[in-house]
């Protein structure tokens, strides 16, 4: 018996010795595989947070081909898509959760006023050949329905949205509505939203559920194409017919979805996935699967910011219901408080303040004198040339190509001597707002002398900057200047010639041979006619 004990308090201790020495290893070879598996930054996990309008796999069989591609064209980075709603895409932008976010314009416009969101690109969408870069609504029902024929047999009849903060899928008609005279909240007899897909909206008209509907512009030849629904069976109420826009449409367009960057995203990030975006074939299996042209330059989404204004809706809930009075009055108690600490404060530090803030001014004034020209408020020749040269440094180190344009207003001359110098300076001033309105976030452009300006496209190739010279000259010769003379009006129509020279990858030259051949090509344009673009050799 007493053998026995001693035997198993040996076994004991042998075990007890060895889990003592295997667990440690164990543990610190499995960290060792671990760490071998994925070392620490190598590749950066990039989250590219998309709208499922159509559903979470739509957005996978759209999108994810667009995040593999840039996994493709940016080395150490991977994109991995995050399918999300309306309300998870806010949670994830305010949690700082994605990098990147695609949404529809009126979330764009949120993300943007609450969490300092920036657009970087626009979608540009393709369908029967035409490209287009703008969307709306269409409010449809059964063709079968002899009683709606216009928005005003609506009133008294269920109406279907997808969602109340869906852009296209709601508040587009919801504007359009009130413009004829119908309120969804209070002259239907139900209101219901479906929530994503927008496809369920389509179903539920279809099936009677509902008297109409309304979604986002192409969901209903997209369904039609895949084979889900027949667009005979459907009527579209208002139907408008808008140039260079091919689908049905009830509402005014507004700009497509843009791809935005949220605050903590890298500006140089940021550039390079606009870029590789840019560059994009039409043709490519990313483009393929969204059934989209590619991208273009981000527009300008005001539109959205009124309608959203109009409607009284996030970010514009309270938009003009409390006056600063009603404010005072409400909260005068805070109110006198904080006044009165703030006067003992500014007599304590008045002194100090008034000196820094000479000090900081008189700066401030010197160094915007010193770059800026006075009549355009662009950059001045001197100053741009410092950028230019430290822009065609940084390709050189970056194997990066580099493109300038160098553009002025065609007969600049006769508008002095027809309108005078005042007239002129007023010319010069539209024509450089006009140009630099065009410019991308990270392009920069100067006054080069006179009506000459110059522009920089940092990480363009030739045939990329072709197309942005040419849209700002489309662009130009849209303008109309009308300049108030004795009671009367005169009105001034330009042209605009541009030049441009290309520095591709690993090519290194001077700022001057640059330029010397941008102004050969503008030279050229000049020779062959004016209001054109030439490209250097």
């Amino acid at each position: 018996m007493f053998k026995g004990r001693r035997l198993n308090n040996t076994v004991r201790y042998l075990l007890i010795t060895f889990l003592s020495l295997a667990l440690p290893a164990c543990l610190l070879w499995m960290a060792g595989r671990q760490a071998q598996a994925a070392p620490p930054g190598e590749v950066k996990e990039i989250y590219l947070g998309v709208l499922a309008n159509r559903g979470v796999d739509q957005a996978y069989e759209d999108w994810n081909p667009t995040a593999e591609y840039l996994t493709s064209q940016l080395p150490g980075y991977r994109f991995t898509l995050i399918p999300l709603s309306l309300t998870e895409m806010g949670i994830k932008v305010e949690q700082g959760k994605i990098d990147f976010l695609l949404t529809n314009s009126s979330s764009y416009v949120e993300m943007e006023m609450l969490y300092g969101a920036s657009r970087i690109l626009t979608l540009e969408k393709t369908h029967s050949g035409v490209n287009f870069t703008t969307f709306g609504g269409v409010i449809f029902c059964r063709s079968d329905r002899k009683d709606i024929k216009q928005f005003a047999d609506l009133a008294g009849k269920s109406f279907m949205g997808a969602d109340p903060g869906s852009f296209g899928g709601f508040q587009a008609a919801w504007r359009e509505l009130l413009k004829h005279g119908i309120n969804p909240y209070k002259d239907f007899s139900r209101l219901e939203f479906s929530n994503f897909p927008q496809d369920s909206v389509v179903y539920a008209v279809r099936d009677g559920k509902v008297d109409a509907g309304t979604v986002r512009t192409e969901i209903l030849e997209l369904m039609a194409g895949e084979g889900k629904i027949d667009l005979k069976y459907f009527r579209i109420l208002n139907p408008l017919q808008t140039p260079g826009f091919p689908l049905a449409h009830s509402t005014g367009l507004y700009p497509e979805w843009p791809l935005a960057k949220v605050r903590q995203t890298p500006e140089e990030l940021a550039r390079k996935v606009a870029v590789a975006l840019l560059n994009m074939p039409t043709n490519s299996p990313a483009a393929r699967a969204a059934n989209i042209a590619g991208w273009t330059i981000p527009l300008d989404y005001q539109p959205v910011h009124q309608c959203l204004r109009e409607l009284r809706i996030n970010p514009y809930k309270d938009y003009g219901k409390v006056t600063l009075g009603q404010a005072l009055r409400q909260h005068w108690p805070i109110a006198v408080t904080l006044t009165a600490m703030l006067v003992l404060m500014a007599g304590a530090i008045a002194y100090v303040q008034k000196t820094n803030r000479t000090l900081r001014q008189a700066r401030l004034e010197a160094e915007y004198l010193a770059c800026t020209d006075y009549l355009t408020g662009l950059l001045n020749r001197r100053a741009f040339m410092e950028r230019l040269e430290a822009e065609i440094s940084r390709t050189g180190r970056e194997g990066t190509p580099v493109s300038i344009i160098l553009t002025d207003i065609d007969h600049f001359k006769k508008v002095n001597d027809s309108f005078g110098h005042q007239s002129g300076d007023l010319v010069l001033q539209v024509f450089a707002s006009c140009l630099s309105r065009l410019c991308r976030p990270y392009d920069f452009i100067g006054r080069y002398g006179g009506e000459e300006f110059i522009i920089c496209l940092p990480c363009t190739s030739g045939l990329q900057a072709e197309k942005i010279a040419e849209r700002m000259r489309s662009a130009v010769e849209e303008i109309k200047i009308i300049l108030p003379e004795n009671e009367q009006t005169q009105l001034i129509r330009i042209t605009s010639s541009f030049g441009l020279a290309s520095l591709e990858a690993n090519h290194p030259a001077k700022v001057d041979d640059l330029i010397q051949r941008a102004d050969g090509a503008l030279y050229r344009a000049k020779a062959e006619g004016r209001n054109r673009t030439c490209s250097a050799g």
